[in-house]
């Protein structure tokens, strides 16, 4: 195991994104981008990635959006318990063949 030097240190999802970025999205974005029913309260607060960094999103002006604080804690906290569920199926074992069927 290689602790993080400088040479191979990959960025953190807890950093905080630029401050100069984050004012342009939301004068892009100064209402809630998502206004999910029941959460939604309006105003921009926070900066979400509509392609998750983790499915090959990057910090690009294009790829982020303003979106409020419940909204972003009900839909983060959404897809992460779906990615769980996709890992926990993606171990299990494929069902075999059957012996005597040829392929």
């Amino acid at each position: 195991m290689a602790w993080p030097t400088k040479e191979n240190k990959k960025p953190r999802n807890n950093e905080r994104m630029p401050e100069k970025l984050r004012r342009k999205v939301f004068k892009s974005y100064p209402y809630c981008w998502l206004r999910l029913d029941g959460y939604c309260t309006g105003r921009s607060e926070q900066v979400h990635h509509v392609l998750a960094d983790v499915d090959g999103g990057t910090n690009e002006i294009e790829n982020l959006v303003g979106v409020c604080k419940a909204c972003h804690v009900h839909y983060s906290t959404q897809d992460a318990q779906q990615r769980s569920v996709r890992a926990a199926w993606d171990w299990k074992r494929k069902p075999e063949k059957h012996p005597g069927v040829l392929d």
